[in-house]
Formats: structure tokens, C-alpha cells, sequence
């Protein structure tokens, strides 16, 4: 089956589950494994020093407060300080600046902060006669924008038409009626920036030496990620150095030059990620908590398991869930085993084609020339894993845009014997060269080796892609656990995880995952008798496996989901390798599925060695593998004498294996008894010849001359063949014809010729 998502559903649904190997979480004391959910403000809590008491406003400037601000910085509101940077060409200059400076590209996060920043624009006369350049950015070109202070942006202010469609735009506050109504700006470059300091941007220090919680991501760590990280471990301060997040309970110490700290963030460059041995240190209490889902997360880009905090609604009740877990079997196969993977290709032009680059999000992918008709890109592991999705992406290149529209898929467990997936169905690609496409199968597969045939004719531009392939290790997955978790599921009928109602009286969750597999879902889950069915579940993540504690119907011993909560099942199942071939034997069934038996019965003519159990004949697909076959069935040979036959030469063709024919055949005027020159001794399937004994051949002879002839003698009584026989009238008498002599031959038959006749 296809999803095609929203570009933050995509998102979620394949660059979350990559992070789950390569990442690597080390938390200490119990803050990580806390789940309670509890009713928050969802507003930032400043420090004991940040006093908010507002003061007139006047012809001079601005509204302000009585917060405290860094030398060269001023406005201070709200916790947060302000000033411009003129005259620079590009937008990682102004970016620059900001960061030098100890602060950021300014990102609105209220209408109080909003109403703030248009009079600090509109004092300034000089800001004021051009666009503003702000800290809104899009890292992946998929209208996903993120915020530069490592804040989750749900406060836009969008003008009219925006944000628009274009690539590589500089985001701007433009000068409108409304100075901070947000403009994706294409072409001039903005007049102006306005940067930003607060106090939850704490600054540069020394990259912590010890921490209670940390996480780390060589490509998907960013500043927002970071922070939330650190809240859903309940610690209040997050130190994010390059690509690890430190999570501490008190404030580093080691204070750093702005400068030293100036490192762009792997995911996410307009963010800022410290730099070698430094950290940037944010205090989480001021930064809203207000993401509504898990998926809203991870399109601003927080990609890695762990436990967050959401807020389905404006105002609503925050609660503390996991976000991005790997589903049963659903890692992202090419992220997490980079270095034990082999990418080849059938006539790249790009020397590229690697792993290390081909992955989703990467800094390029794989380009395929256009004199290749038949493109392909194969996966080759290191061993057999089950395959659950396919995911593919556009060529990262927003000038020069090119995707594949659709494409099959093959697979192989030794490199040699492949198979199509789903017969050569073509598989649904991108729509465009930056948004992620899921392709679930419904059915997983096993394989060691696994091509991607884009299709030629649906290539946009030229054939080119980033890939990932999930699934998990064939050798370590646990086939009896089929329990997936306790999801949570939203009140809003319009966005709810499961997606098919199956029905409304399911007593038992064997009753509900039979309904969803019938119906053709990966997921089926339950909330009391409600049986409902999906194949991504991971939208609003999951709860702590106590708040699904509603007893089963069916079953008081079983718990079936609870309030908002859905205990959840995977309905498929792993097959195993191909039935193996035993030599010379036949095998009773070739089905693969979990816990299927094969029996092995040897081809006519072959036995199992001495010694086999009758036991062993037969095996059983287990949790990871096929029990050992038999040993290959031996041919059955007959090991006794052929027997001798007199007068006879003997022939053999088979030589002592059954069914090889022992052929004796008379010799010349020699003859069985019966008649026949030849008999026949088989080989039988019991190692006996078919006879112990065959007769001698008798010497062929004619029938003996009557001795009762009328008038008549004979000169010899011989009866061999070819003996000549002369019979001779007497007393005068003739035969019929007048002669008185007649001779007859005994012919190679045993026949006389001619006939016996009397004389007269």
C-alpha cells in the first residue's frame, strides 16, 4: 500500500524511524522513563530575575520592560532583547551576525511579542523603509519552516499568498500596513535583519562533562530537538554541541565567546548547534510547549525517540508521550547500517551513489544518466532482514529538481534468485524533489538484496532519488510479540490515528486483528469493544502501557486500550526463507509462514542415510529461522551379486543403483526356456535384485524325426540347428513329386523345413 502524506506526516512516517539505530539515548535517574500527564499554562516560565512589568508607551521608542539587556542590545520585553544588522548581501550573513552577537534571527512567538516587534521596526526609520530580514527557515525546501532561536513555531503571521511554493526564499517581515506580517521574500535581498536574545538563550559555555540525559544524531540534531529532548527528561537546561544533546539539571560553567559557538545545527543550519568542545545552553522553562502532536514535531524536526510534551489544542491539557518509536520492525535499515551496506546502481553518473549520501534528507542521492533506460539502485546488507517499507525521496538539488514518479521493486535472499514484489506493480514515488513518500508493504518481505527500478518515463527531468528501506535484523526478531503499545489517539474525528472502524463489539484482541487483517491493515487496536484498524499509528505517539487499563471483554485478564488510548497489535507476519531443498527428496508443503512444518520424503530409488530420525525428516519454521533440515536423501544401491546364467552374456546399465537393468541375452542357437532369448534383472528400491537366480539358456533344437515313417528311412537323428536331415524312399516307393530322396533342415527357430511326408 502507498501513503502519501502531508509533508509533515511524511515526515514522520520515515525519517523518525531512522533515528531509532542511529541515535543513540543514555539517560540517567528516572526523569527519562516519567509519562504522567499533567495540565500545564503552555506558557514559558522565565527566570527569578526576568521581571515583565510593562511600562508606557512613548514617542520615543518602543514599548519595554524592565528586563535587562546585554550591552548592544535594547527594547528588552518579555525576557527577550532586540537590534538590527544592516548592510550585508546574503542571509547566512545576517544569520552570522546575530549568532556573533550572542542571539539569532528574530522569531515572533506571541501576539504580544508581535504587536512588540512591528514598533520596534516602525521606530526605526532606517528598518523601516525596507524588508526585515527574520529567523524563519525551511531546511528541507518542503514548507516545514522552523524557527532560528530552537523554538517550536506555531505563531505565524503569514501576508497574503504566502508561504509561497518557490525554493530557497529569504523569509521577511515586508513592509505592509503590518509590519510583522511574515513574506517569503524571492529575489531583492531584505534591507535589514532584526536579531534576538533572551533568557532562554543562555549562551556559549564548555561542553558539559557530565549530564543526566544525553542523545546524539550526526544528521538530524538540531537546537529544537535538543530542548524539547531535555524537557520530556523533566531537566531544565539542554546544552546542544554540534551533534550530541547534553540534558543537565544545574547551568554549565566555562562561559564561551558567542563566536565559539557558532556552529550550524546537521539538520537544521539556520539553528545554531555550539561548536567543538562548546555548547549552547538554552533554559527550557522559557520555550512554549505547544507542539499538538508528535508529527508537528517532527516536521520542525525533531526526529529522535523520546519522551515529549504536546498539546493537541490551544489551551488543552499538555501530556508527556513517546514520540517516534520504532513499530515493530519499521528501522530504517540504510541510516542505522550505513557502514555494513553496499549501494550499487545500474550506470550512475553520479560517483556518489553510497550509502552515506543516498539516505532521506542527504546531501545528495542517487543520479542515474539518461542513456540508462533501465535504471536501478540496489540495497545489499550483510544478512537477512525483513523488509516493511520502502521510502523515497527527490535528488537534493532545488535548482536543478528531479524524482522518480513510480518504480518496482525486487528482492533476492542470495543475490541470485530474485523476486517482484507484488508481480512488477509499480509502486507509487514523489510528486516533487523534497517530500518524503512511504510505500508499507503490506506484505513484508524477507531478502538480503533489494532493488529500486525507477520508471524511465515517470522521471521528472532526469531519474534521481534518496532512498530508505525499513525493517528490522531477520536473526533477532521476536515473532511471538505481537503487542505494539498503548497509542494515543485525538478527540478530533478529522485527524484520528486509527483509521478504519472494524467494529463495535470486539470481545477479544485475537477478534480484532483477524478483522484488520482481512481488512488489510498492518495495525489493529482496541478501546473497550471498539475495534479499529491503521497502518501508521505513530501521529500522537505513545502512552505509558498503564494507561491502557481497560479490562477486555472477552477476557478479564487482557486490557483493551483506555480513555483517548488504543492497545494496539500488528495483524502481520514474518515468513520464513525459502522452504530449503534437501537433496533427492520432495518437501510436503512450501509454506513459510510462522510455525508451518515441512516434511521431507525421498525421491524413489534414494533413502535417508543410516542413522536419520524419523523426527529429523520433518522441520519447523521457529522465531528466527527454519529448524535444521534433514541430510540429502543417498541412492539406494544393490549391493548383492548379479546372478549367472549359462550359455548367456550378461549387460548392466545403471551400474548398482536402483533401477539400473541387468540384461542377459542367449547366445547364438540358444534360447530360456519359455522361448525368449532375453530376461531382464532390475534394481529394486529394497537394494535386492528383482530375481536371485535366472536360468541357463538351452540349446535350440528341432523336433525329433518321427519313427514311425511309412516306406521311408532317415540318415542322421540330429536336431541342432542347421543339421541336415536326408530322407530316402525304400521298397520301390516315391513321394509324391516321384524322387525318392528328400532332404530338411532344422532352421535357427527350431523348426524343420518343409514338410515330414511318407513314401508310397
Amino acid at each position: 500500500m502507498t501513503t502519501t502524506q502531508p509533508v509533515q506526516t511524511t515526515t514522520a512516517l520515515t525519517t523518525t524511524a531512522g533515528v531509532t539505530a542511529v541515535g543513540t539515548t543514555t539517560s540517567a535517574g528516572s526523569a527519562a522513563a516519567t509519562t504522567s500527564e499533567v495540565t500545564t499554562t503552555n506558557q514559558p516560565v522565565t527566570s527569578a530575575a526576568v521581571t515583565t512589568g510593562v511600562a508606557a508607551t512613548t514617542a520615543s521608542g518602543p514599548t519595554s520592560d524592565s528586563t535587562v539587556c546585554p550591552a548592544g542590545w535594547s527594547y528588552g520585553f518579555h525576557g527577550s532583547c532586540y537590534k538590527f544588522i544592516f548592510g550585508e548581501s546574503h542571509t547566512w550573513d545576517y544569520w552570522r551576525q546575530c549568532v556573533d552577537s550572542g542571539g539569532y534571527l528574530n522569531v515572533i512567538n506571541a501576539q504580544e511579542e508581535k504587536d512588540h516587534v512591528n514598533d520596534i521596526i516602525t521606530f526605526n526609520s532606517t528598518a523601516s523603509s525596507a524588508n526585515v530580514l527574520c529567523g524563519l527557515f525551511d531546511p528541507s525546501y518542503s514548507l516545514d519552516f522552523t524557527a532560528a532561536d530552537g523554538s517550536f513555531l506555531k505563531y505565524t503571521n503569514w501576508d497574503s499568498g504566502n508561504p509561497k511554493t518557490a525554493l530557497k526564499v529569504k523569509v521577511v517581515y515586508k513592509r505592509l500596513a503590518n509590519w510583522t506580517q511574515v513574506n517569503t521574500q524571492l529575489t531583492s535581498n531584505a534591507g535589514s535583519a532584526l536579531c534576538e536574545t533572551s533568557y532562554g538563550f543562555d549562551g556559549c559555555y564548555t561542553k558539559p562533562s557530565s549530564y543526566q540525559a544525553k542523545v546524539l544524531h550526526p544528521r538530524l540534531m538540531n537546537s529544537l530537538l535538543c530542548i524539547e529532548y531535555c524537557r520530556g527528561n523533566d531537566l531544565p537546561y539542554a546544552a546542544v554541541s554540534n551533534d550530541e544533546c547534553l540534558c543537565v539539571e544545574t547551568k554549565p560553567t566555562g562561559s564561551q565567546s558567542s563566536i565559539a559557538c557558532s556552529m550550524g545545527c546537521p539538520y537544521n543550519p539556520m539553528q545554531h548547534c555550539g561548536g567543538t568542545n562548546v555548547a549552547n545552553v538554552y533554559l527550557i522553562g522559557y520555550y512554549y510547549h505547544r507542539a499538538p502532536s508528535c508529527v508537528a514535531l517532527a516536521s520542525q524536526g525533531v526526529l529522535l525517540e523520546g519522551y515529549y510534551w504536546i498539546s493537541e489544542t490551544e489551551g488543552a491539557a499538555s501530556r508527556k508521550v513517546q514520540c517516534n518509536p520504532t513499530a515493530p520492525c519499521h528501522t530504517p535499515l540504510i541510516h542505522t547500517y550505513a557502514s555494513t551496506v553496499t549501494i550499487t546502481h545500474s550506470n550512475s553518473t553520479d560517483n556518489n551513489c553510497t550509502a552515506e549520501n543516498i539516505y532521506l534528507y542527504g546531501p545528495s542521492g542517487c543520479y542515474f544518466a539518461n542513456e540508462d533506460t533501465e535504471p536501478w539502485v540496489q540495497v545489499s546488507f550483510d544478512q537477512l532482514y525483513i523488509i516493511t517499507g520502502v521510502a523515497t525521496q527527490g535528488s537534493n538539488d532545488p535548482d536543478n529538481q528531479q524524482w522518480v514518479r513510480n518504480y518496482a521493486l525486487e528482492y533476492s535472499e542470495n543475490g541470485v534468485n530474485w523476486t517482484q514484489y507484488e508481480n512488477g506493480t509499480q509502486l507509487t514515488g514523489n510528486s516533487n524533489f523534497n517530500a518524503v513518500v512511504l510505500n508499507t508493504l503490506t506484505y513484508p518481505i524477507l531478502a538480503q538484496y533489494v532493488r529500486v527500478y525507477p520508471s524511465r518515463a515517470t522521471c521528472e527531468n532526469n531519474c534521481s532519488l534518496r532512498l530508505e528501506v525499513n525493517g528490522c535484523k531477520y536473526s533477532s526478531f521476536d515473532h511471538s510479540l505481537q503487542y505494539v503499545g498503548c497509542v494515543i489517539e485525538t478527540t478530533d474525528p478529522s485527524g484520528q490515528v486509527m483509521v478504519h472502524s472494524a467494529s463495535t463489539s470486539c470481545q477479544l484482541p485475537s477478534d480484532c486483528i483477524d478483522l484488520c487483517t482481512a481488512a488489510g491493515f498492518l495495525y489493529a487496536g482496541l478501546q473497550g469493544a471498539n475495534c479499529s484498524c491503521a497502518n501508521e499509528i505513530r501521529t500522537y505517539g505513545y502512552a505509558a502501557s498503564y494507561h491502557c487499563d481497560t479490562v477486555c471483554t472477552g477476557d478479564p485478564k487482557q486490557r483493551c486500550g483506555g480513555e483517548n488510548r488504543y492497545s494496539v497489535w500488528r495483524t502481520w507476519e514474518v515468513r520464513c526463507p525459502q522452504v530449503p531443498s534437501v537433496g533427492n527428496a520432495t518437501a510436503s508443503s512450501t509454506s513459510r509462514n510462522h510455525n508451518s512444518q515441512v516434511t521431507y520424503f525421498c525421491l524413489p530409488g534414494y533413502d535417508w542415510p543410516n542413522g536419520t530420525l524419523e523426527a529429523e525428516k520433518t522441520i519447523t519454521c521457529t522465531f528466527n529461522n527454519w529448524t535444521a533440515p534433514p541430510p540429502d536423501c543417498e541412492a539406494i544401491h544393490c549391493t548383492s551379486a548379479l546372478p549367472t546364467a549359462a550359455n548367456a552374456t550378461l549387460s548392466v546399465v545403471g551400474g548398482d543403483k536402483v533401477g539400473a537393468v541387468a540384461t542377459y541375452t542367449c547366445l547364438q542357437h540358444y534360447r530360456f526356456p519359455g522361448g525368449s532369448t532375453t530376461k531382464t534383472v532390475s534394481c529394486l528400491t529394497t537394494g535386492q535384485w528383482s530375481a536371485a537366480s535366472v536360468s541357463a539358456c538351452e540349446m535350440i533344437l528341432c523336433p525329433a524325426i518321427s519313427s514311425s515313417l511309412i516306406n521311408a528311412v532317415v540318415n542322421s537323428t540330429d536336431r541342432q540347428v542347421g543339421s541336415a536331415v536326408e530322407y530316402q524312399c525304400t521298397n520301390n516307393a516315391t513321394f509324391g513329386d516321384g524322387g525318392t530322396k528328400r532332404v530338411r533342415l532344422c532352421l535357427d527357430w527350431g523348426q524343420w523345413d518343409g514338410a515330414e511326408e511318407d513314401c508310397a
